[in-house]
């Protein structure tokens, strides 16, 4: 793993989720292969956005980090009156309107907005028809916020964000999944540990999983051997984590690894997301980083001050 600062690799990673939302946003809901190569910020179609706007995704993890931050603790309520906010008022939407939510996201916070709480949402939403992939494409939040703390905690946190919105397991196990390995990068760079990704594929082999959907995949050898052909980066939140981690394990760079990953198109803002955070925390933390492609496309991501200063409150509570 690259060496550097905790606080440069946490404000990294953000930055590099906001980036490969923007970046895949144009590729959303288009099949793979119907569409030139994306190496460069472009208009948004979907949604009528000019290039470099980032989508729910980034909006979703600032929101978060505004509840974890705001509060100095962690609240499922906030957080879901944080997510009304934005659905309602555009709060966090580079827009300023709401343009892009997911249904389960919607109807959990619709639960929240009427009185609703925790066993609401569960017994409306914890069906697999609903295990899409809007806890994850937020957690992050948890991973960079909560890295020092012990994994079993972060884990459970993870699980719990996740359960705000998506209550199934295997969304909160595939939340779980994703902030120990980003977690786990980011206190071996403060300890100054080796660690390899290598390293990181053991650890999900060794994770004890509650679901077979997930441990079907990650539990097994050599799964990052698959062709691109049998790796599908749509919604379901067992597939875009996959593909997110494929991409991130199969490559050696982050413009390598998000120029692979947004041009699986389907969902590829998210699963771009997905990748950009946990590859950001890995490539992350020397000013080398932001050069060539990572500082043209940095350059042209909207509101990136805005970004930067969510990065900059995580540093200040989790470093």
């Amino acid at each position: 793993m690259p060496a550097g600062p905790v606080a440069a690799k946490i404000r990294t990673s953000l930055l590099c989720l906001a980036i490969c939302d923007a970046l895949g946003g144009p590729a959303e809901f288009q099949p793979r292969g119907s569409f030139p190569l994306i190496t460069s910020m472009q208009a948004n179609r979907n949604f009528r956005l000019p290039p470099g706007a980032w989508t729910d995704d980034t909006s979703m993890t600032l929101l978060l980090i505004d509840s974890l931050s705001s509060t100095r603790t962690f609240s499922e309520a906030d957080q879901a009156a944080r997510y009304l906010r934005w659905l309602t008022t555009g709060y966090l939407s580079v827009t300023g309107v709401c343009f892009d939510a997911g249904n389960a996201t919607r109807m959990a916070v619709g639960i929240w907005a009427s009185g609703g709480g925790l066993d609401d949402v569960r017994k409306a939403l914890d069906k697999k028809a609903c295990c899409g992939n809007g806890s994850l494409m937020r957690v992050l939040a948890v991973a960079l916020v909560f890295w020092a703390e012990a994994a079993e905690t972060g884990c459970e946190l993870a699980r719990r964000s996740s359960a705000v919105t998506h209550p199934h397991r295997v969304c909160q196990e595939a939340c779980a999944l994703y902030v120990l390995l980003v977690s786990t990068i980011l206190r071996c760079a403060a300890a100054r540990t080796s660690v390899t990704k290598a390293d990181l594929l053991q650890l999900l082999r060794d994770w004890e999983y509650e679901t077979t959907e997930l441990g079907a995949i990650f539990g097994v050898e050599n799964w990052i051997d698959k062709e691109e052909i049998d790796i599908q980066s749509t919604g379901y939140v067992v597939y875009s984590l996959e593909a997110a981690l494929w991409v991130f394990f199969g490559t050696d760079s982050f413009v390598e690894g998000a120029v692979k990953v947004v041009n699986l198109g389907d969902d590829a803002d998210t699963v771009g997301a997905i990748y950009g955070g946990i590859a950001g925390a890995w490539y992350g933390g020397g000013d080398a980083f932001w050069e060539g492609k990572a500082k043209e496309w940095k350059e042209d991501l909207l509101k990136c001050d805005v970004v930067e200063a969510f990065a900059e409150k995580v540093v200040r509570i989790a470093t």
